[in-house]
């Protein structure tokens, strides 16, 4: 049986994992009251929006892949500050400012855009290894001291006066 929405969720406040992957789920809703959430899986589904998702303040693994998402909204790095994991590969990502916007993201240690349009962008990875400096696994491939160092050569002039 495959779920087109999210619902009857109300009874689980408690709730620590929740797995809806490969589903025909196509909005991020009935959410709000999980604040006790740690890993949340909307794999493979067909979200279009990240939404609903603000109070869940003990989130540590957002695994949003393969859906149909256009933009990371900034207040997924504003508000869920205990993400250590974030998977959004094979979604419709066009702009480097998308990586941008998870730099208040300061636990984040693990991230993937591969198969996402920004990809194909020059100096891609290296714009992420300069605005997410705690990452240490990018796409599934460590991010090695070399690159550290090329990204700050590459990005660090044009950023004076930021944190």
């Amino acid at each position: 049986m495959l779920f087109s929405y999210i619902e009857n969720l109300d009874g689980l406040k408690w709730l620590q994992v929740l797995n809806l992957s490969f589903n025909q789920i196509q909005k991020m809703e009935h959410l709000a009251h999980l604040t006790r959430l740690r890993e949340l899986d909307l794999s493979c589904n067909c979200i279009i929006k990240i939404e609903g998702i603000e109070t869940l303040l003990h989130l540590q693994i957002l695994n949003l892949s393969h859906n149909l998402i256009e933009t990371i909204p900034a207040s997924l790095g504003k508000k869920l500050k205990a993400m250590r994991e974030f998977h959004m590969e094979g979604n419709m990502l066009f702009s480097l400012s998308d990586v941008a916007r998870l730099r208040p993201l300061k636990d984040l240690v693990s991230l993937s855009l591969s198969n996402n349009p920004l990809c194909d962008l020059a100096h891609y990875r290296l714009y992420a290894v300069f605005h997410l400096r705690t990452v240490g696994l990018l796409d599934g491939q460590p991010v090695i001291e070399k690159e550290r160092v090329e990204a700050e050569e590459r990005f660090a002039q044009g950023m004076s006066g930021r944190d």
